[in-house]
């Protein structure tokens, strides 16, 4: 463990494994995926990160909460030079289509959304987007376990401490009209429908829905889902779903 030197105290572990997500949680829409991601950085800088991440609020406007991070050892600033996270564009994406424009799927209209709406504080809340993850403890990947196993070392009731995250999670999407959860591995599925106390129905071989219509299963947000998910959005248009 002392390899990776994080220099956080207990309650600083317990900050970073309650964080709720970006935006606003009473946002008409949310976004729900697998745990934060580290992007492409080297350990000290993910150490650095994590750093930063002790010192967030349970929610972070997603702009302002970038600032405290860094990415080649350069601040992000979204609005300025957003970092190249597929999840985030295929998010602006479906929220384009979701407000009806026909060029939802135009790369530099969704970029733009990225840049200036995406998890934002300042949106009106039926326009406003909210993004969390089943895990709040940052990985670089589904298979990469070791900050969390680093947590599980040095917060001395981690469970306890997700499951009071998980419940408040809960609460706070029952006045969502919308969730997109992405990651539909069959190992994932039952994560998302427990976090939101639903159960998932199959409506297509790439998408699942609850009873209400109001929380949608989606592939992963990622690399070679191009296709996979543009004919997805296309069908959820097609039923009046988006």
């Amino acid at each position: 463990m002392a390899e990776r030197n994080l220099d956080l105290s207990t309650e600083e572990y317990e900050t970073i494994a309650s964080f709720l997500g970006y935006g606003n949680p009473s946002a008409g829409v949310w976004f729900i995926g697998i745990d934060e991601g580290l992007g492409q950085i080297d350990d000290k800088e993910a150490r650095t990160n994590l750093k930063a991440r002790a010192g967030f609020e349970n929610t972070m406007d997603l702009r302002k909460a970038h600032l405290l991070l860094q990415r080649d050892r350069q601040t992000i600033d979204i609005e300025l030079n957003p970092p190249p996270t597929r999840a985030w564009r295929w998010m602006a994406r479906i929220m384009r289509a979701h407000e009806g424009n026909a060029d939802w799927n135009d790369p530099k209209l969704a970029e733009e959304f990225v840049r200036q709406r995406l998890g934002r504080m300042n949106g009106t809340l039926n326009k406003s987007t909210f993004l969390t993850e089943l895990s709040p403890i940052p990985a670089r990947g589904a298979s990469d376990k070791k900050w969390m196993l680093e947590f599980m070392h040095r917060v001395p009731d981690l469970k306890a401490t997700l499951r009071i995250r998980n419940e408040r999670l809960r609460e706070l999407a029952e006045s969502a009209s919308l969730i997109f959860c992405y990651g539909n591995g069959s190992n994932r599925a039952p994560q998302f429908a427990d976090l939101l106390g639903t159960e998932w129905q199959s409506l297509t071989s790439d998408i699942s829905i609850s009873r209400d219509s109001r929380r949608l299963l989606l592939p992963f947000f990622g690399f070679r889902k191009e296709k996979q998910l543009q004919a997805a959005v296309e069908e959820l248009l097609i039923r009046g779903l988006l």
